[in-house]
């Protein structure tokens, strides 16, 4: 195998579901782009037992000229710390989380996220996704253009989202908000990049973690994620005054330019 920095690495959390993470595997090695050797899989374990340990060594043996890195956890680190497991070990300039459960839409995927943002400046890229609830597909696109929308409606899933490295870890403390409070570091501080594309589909079942988020603890979340990031949103809502003002004024002034100049012609015709 070339001797070669990862430019993407694929960070995949895994918990009891040894089946799915077989198939969510499979879609990243098929693709196209992945003989270039500039991307490397990290899978980060928190299972109660070794079955998915198994399947992956064994792929690990089919697959010995592809970079493929098994992280067991000793002990049950929750799924927030598992993702920050991940970024531990990831290697370099992009990533994008996969969850067990999920997989990529196409086996050129990889290639057409590659060719939109290999020349450009990006912080985070995010694209189009497919929902399989229950094997039926359905289609769904997301596009914002700031922070406020984000705080209103979660639309980027780091599901389906490219990262750039910046060093940025999940805060603990917003709980199963945190990947809502991470994609908010990138959209405050960085550049971010909506791609017409569809590469990704996300499976909704019974067994996932958000399925049990009450009224109350969602409510929680985001009054936790708001006062830590309340600045920028009342910045935001000060320029949004700011801007409300000067169009107030702007209308103001025009109102009396008419007025003034419509008196000045009475007066002329007048005389």
């Amino acid at each position: 195998m070339e001797n070669k920095q990862p430019l993407i690495s694929i960070l995949i959390p895994t918990y009891n579901r040894p089946e799915y993470l077989k198939e969510c595997i499979n879609s990243v090695l098929t693709q196209k782009w992945f003989n270039n050797n500039e991307l490397e899989i990290i899978i980060s374990d928190n299972s109660t037992n070794n079955d998915t340990k198994i399947i992956v060594e064994k792929v690990i043996i089919d697959y010995l000229d592809k970079i493929i890195i098994f992280n067991k956890n000793s002990s049950n680190i929750w799924m927030i710390g598992n993702w920050n497991k991940l970024l531990e070990l990831k290697s370099w300039k992009y990533f994008i989380f996969l969850s067990d459960d999920d997989k990529f839409y196409n086996d050129n995927s990889l290639k057409i996220l590659y060719d939109l943002i290999i020349e450009k400046k990006w912080d985070l890229v995010y694209w189009n996704s497919f929902i399989d609830r229950n094997w039926k597909l359905e289609y769904i696109k997301f596009h914002l253009t700031n922070g406020y929308e984000m705080f209103k409606n979660n639309c980027i899933s780091f599901w389906w989202t490219l990262y750039k490295n910046k060093w940025y870890y999940y805060d603990l403390n917003a709980w199963y908000y945190a990947d809502y409070d991470f994609n908010l570091e990138y959209v405050i501080w960085g550049n971010i990049l909506y791609i017409d594309k569809d590469t990704f589909i996300y499976r909704i079942h019974n067994n996932q973690i958000t399925n049990s988020i009450n009224w109350i603890d969602d409510k929680k979340m985001k009054l936790y994620i708001f006062n830590k990031h309340k600045w920028y949103y009342y910045n935001l809502l000060s320029y949004i005054k700011l801007l409300l003002v000067y169009i107030i004024i702007y209308i103001l002034v025009k109102l009396w330019l008419y007025n003034y100049t419509l008196k000045t012609y009475l007066k002329c015709v007048k005389k």
